[in-house]
């Protein structure tokens, strides 16, 4: 049983719209003829399903009227089977002129039915003989190929027509406004980030001031109890181990502080650009700090 497009529902047709959308092929059984080479006609039943295809991956498929090629009124970027049947989208092609005839022929359903011509896989069709005594057999196709698509009077298979000719979505309108207060938003986090780097620094920094000072107040204390000891308690005019080891350790700690210092400074100079930039520098900044503090 075939379909005229008078008998389906009209789509919907946008003015000055070129996007299309169209079922090629509905899921279904049509009645179909085919000449053999003697002249008979062969009627048989084509059984349509989502196996039925093979793959699409042609980016550019003719869209015709009534299967002619020299009436190209569109092109097809995408084709895959949906639920309903072989879906196909694509765009009108042709001039102003052109493209507003084919819209009033859709919209006035003189071709807003749709059929699909294909090259059969006759090694994977199905063939089954009829249940009936004036029967006819079905054959359920299996990896066809798609040539082209149609806008047709009459689809073999129910329920093939175009969907809708309709103008791509409209973008939602700016805001200036919003756009600005996402820009001070996001300004905002980075100033942020800015300034409580700084605020740990200045906290760093502080914290090793106070430990160099209470070092210096170590150290001269140690110096002080030096003058105290005499060399001939110790038989020799050098400090004792444990004084100069008091000393010693202070001079170490000023040099690791001052070599320290530098690398800091050194690092706080470079402040990066970018995220992958301030990750590395943070991995630094905290390598550095577990060596000065380390727990």
């Amino acid at each position: 049983m075939t379909t005229t497009a008078a008998e389906m529902p009209l789509p919907r047709v946008e003015l000055e719209a070129d996007d299309v959308h169209v079922l090629i092929t509905a899921w279904g059984t049509a009645t179909v003829g085919d000449r053999a080479p003697d002249g008979t006609v062969m009627l048989y039943r084509e059984q349509w399903d989502a196996d039925s295809f093979e793959p699409v991956t042609a980016t550019r498929t003719r869209l015709l009227v009534a299967h002619d090629a020299a009436r190209a009124v569109g092109v097809l970027t995408t084709i895959k089977p949906t639920d309903a049947g072989l879906e196909g989208w694509g765009r009108l092609v042709g001039s102003t002129s052109a493209k507003a005839h084919t819209r009033e022929l859709v919209r006035e359903g003189l071709h807003s039915a749709a059929s699909v011509a294909f090259t059969p896989n006759n090694d994977h069709d199905i063939w089954t003989r009829p249940t009936t005594r004036n029967g006819l057999p079905t054959v359920t196709r299996r990896g066809a190929r798609v040539r082209e698509a149609s806008l047709v009077w009459q689809g073999a298979v129910p329920g093939s027509r175009v969907l809708e000719i309709a103008k791509p979505p409209t973008p939602p309108p700016v805001n200036p406004i919003l756009d600005e207060a996402d820009r001070v938003v996001h300004g905002g986090y980075g100033a942020r980030f800015i300034l409580d780097k700084q605020i740990a620094d200045h906290q760093e920094q502080e914290r090793r001031r106070e430990i160099l000072a209470e070092a210096d107040r170590l150290a001269a204390a140690g110096e002080r109890w030096q003058q105290y000891v005499q060399p001939a308690d110790i038989g020799t005019t050098e400090p004792s181990p444990r004084i100069r080891s008091i000393i010693d350790a202070q001079h170490g700690m000023h040099r690791a502080a001052a070599t320290w210092d530098q690398r800091m400074a050194e690092l706080l100079d470079h402040r990066p650009r970018d995220q992958r930039g301030w990750d590395r520098w943070q991995r630094e900044y905290d390598r550095l700090m577990r060596e000065k503090y380390p727990t």
